[in-house]
């Protein structure tokens, strides 16, 4: 009733868009579109997010992204920061059978957008960020902060950004760590990322209009952001950092929803330091597979009392 002709507005944008679509496609998209529907113009309420309450680190399970693993713990426990969660990351190993079965799914969409088509590396790690974004919805979270596990916190993180609990405007997304965009924004080899510490480590972040540019390494997801992205990507079709882009919304059914709220901090509290570990998008799906079985092997060698969570 407070917002009906957004629901009404926003299902025909749905209706219009399933003939030609595979019949699971056909489920997926009115299951995942609907709730954003529901959602459509109702924001989360001013101030109720912590942005500290919900985190979560994509993360390869076992050996493959124990390194990263250790090294995001450890930039945790510096921040004093002990609540975080790793999200098991969907590997190469886990898409190999379906992989072109999703690249053909999204081909319309890219070819109408001027996407390219994704590395399977690539494809893993939207997937990986797509699930999160399900998992907020289904737990009807007020917002939870998304980080892949190449991060780094500058100093005095905790603090810094708990100056703005009860404080955000209505959001979709707030970005930590952005790039600057290149001028073509399809040359993604282009993008000038942060690799290095920023200079201000110690003032106020300011909350800037605007994403920031691209990269989507950490970033504040609010409830209703989640439920565009998820909306955005199904049926699967591009990246998160995409997803994200009003550009490439555009070509979605969720292109009445725009302008987005987005806001990124300035200046960054995160920045990508770890993507040089193993354990990135770009280990061999065939390596995964092999160090998978071998590590499974090993570990139902082991006395039970001896078996880590992993």
């Amino acid at each position: 009733e407070l917002h009906g002709s957004s629901i009404v507005q926003c299902s025909g944008s749905v209706l219009r868009q399933l003939p030609g679509l595979h019949e699971m496609a056909q489920h997926q998209m009115l299951l995942t579109i609907l709730l954003a529907c529901l959602g459509a113009g109702a924001a989360g309420e001013e101030g109720s997010c912590d942005p500290l309450a919900n985190i979560f680190v994509i993360n390869l399970e076992g050996i493959p992204g124990a390194e990263r693993r250790n090294a995001a713990s450890a930039e945790f426990m510096k921040a004093g920061i002990t609540n975080f969660k790793f999200w098991p990351a969907v590997s190469k190993g886990d898409i190999d059978q379906n992989y072109l079965q999703l690249q053909e799914q999204g081909a319309e969409r890219r070819q109408e957008s001027g996407q390219r088509t994704l590395s399977m590396g690539e494809t893993a790690l939207a997937m990986s960020h797509l699930a999160i974004h399900k998992h907020i919805i289904l737990n009807n979270l007020d917002c939870a902060l998304i980080m892949e596990d190449d991060f780094n916190l500058t100093n005095q993180f905790a603090p810094r950004l708990e100056e703005y609990k009860g404080k955000l405007p209505e959001f979709d997304w707030v970005k930590l760590d952005w790039c600057e965009a290149s001028p073509d924004r399809k040359d993604r080899n282009s993008w000038k990322r942060p690799l290095s510490r920023p200079i201000d480590e110690s003032s106020p972040p300011k909350l800037d209009q605007s994403s920031g540019g691209p990269c989507a390494s950490a970033y504040l997801l609010s409830r209703t952001g989640a439920e565009l992205l998820a909306a955005v990507n199904t049926p699967f079709w591009t990246d998160i950092d995409s997803a994200m882009d009003p550009e490439m919304i555009k070509f979605t059914v969720m292109k009445d929803r725009l302008p987005v709220r987005d806001y990124h901090f300035n200046p960054p509290l995160v920045w990508m330091g770890d993507q040089d570990k193993p354990g990135g998008m770009n280990i061999p799906a065939l390596a995964l597979k092999i160090i998978k079985k071998r590590h499974l092997k090993d570990y139902k060698q082991q006395p039970s009392s001896l078996r880590s969570e992993e």
